[in-house]
C-alpha cells in the first residue's frame, strides 16, 4: 500500500516500484505522480490500482474513490436539517477530482432547500489542519459570519474547531463543524 502524505510527495515512487524485490503489485493512494507515470507501470504489467486519484486516470487504469458527491451532500443535507443556510466550505485544491465531487454534493444539498452558493464562503486549498485553522478564521472573521463549516476531511476540520475555540465560538451551540474521512482524531471530543 502506497499512500502519497506529505513525504510521500517529495519522492518518486512509481519509476523504480516495478523493479523492487518482494513488490507484485500495489494499491496506490491519492497518488501525486503524473498520469505518465501510471501508464508506464502499467505497461510494465505490473499490478496496481488506484484510490482516489487527484486527477482524472486513463481509461485502463484501475481507480476507486470515495462517494465524495454523496458524501458532502449528506453532510450538507444534515446541516440544512439542523436549520444551517449560511455554510462555509473549506474546499480541497481545486484541480482535485474529490474537490469537485464534494463541492457538487455541498451545492446540490443547497439547492435542494432553495439556497445559492455563496462564493464567499468558500475557501479551497491543501486539506491540512493548517488550511483549515486559517481558511475557518477568515470566514468566522467576516461581518455575517457562516452558522456552520464543511471542512473537506477532518484533519480541516480540526484546524476550523481550533479557529473556532480562538474566537470563544461554542460547537456545536453557535457553530457546526464537520469533517470527512473520519480519522481516529475526529472521534475525540
Amino acid at each position: 500500500v502506497l499512500n502519497a502524505g506529505e513525504a510521500a510527495q517529495r519522492v518518486a515512487v512509481l519509476p523504480t516500484l516495478a523493479s523492487r524485490p518482494g513488490i507484485s503489485g500495489a494499491i496506490i493512494v491519492l497518488p501525486p505522480e503524473s498520469s505518465e507515470q501510471l501508464l508506464d507501470l502499467r505497461a510494465r504489467e505490473f499490478p496496481f490500482v488506484v484510490v482516489d486519484p487527484r486527477a482524472p486516470m486513463p481509461r485502463d487504469i484501475a481507480a476507486v474513490s470515495a462517494a465524495h458527491l454523496a458524501g458532502a451532500r449528506s453532510i450538507t443535507r444534515h446541516l440544512v436539517g439542523l436549520g444551517h443556510r449560511r455554510i462555509g466550505v473549506l474546499a480541497g485544491p481545486h484541480n482535485w477530482l474529490a474537490s469537485d465531487g464534494r463541492l457538487a454534493g455541498h451545492t446540490s444539498a443547497l439547492a435542494d432547500v432553495g439556497v445559492l452558493p455563496d462564493p464567499e464562503l468558500v475557501r479551497s486549498g491543501e486539506p491540512t489542519t493548517q488550511f483549515g485553522y486559517h481558511a475557518a478564521g477568515e470566514l468566522l472573521d467576516l461581518p455575517q459570519r457562516p452558522t456552520a463549516l464543511v471542512g473537506f476531511n477532518d484533519k480541516v476540520a480540526i484546524g476550523a474547531l481550533a479557529a473556532a475555540a480562538q474566537r470563544g465560538l461554542r460547537v456545536p451551540e453557535e457553530l457546526s463543524v464537520t469533517g470527512f474521512d473520519d480519522i481516529d482524531l475526529a472521534q475525540a471530543s
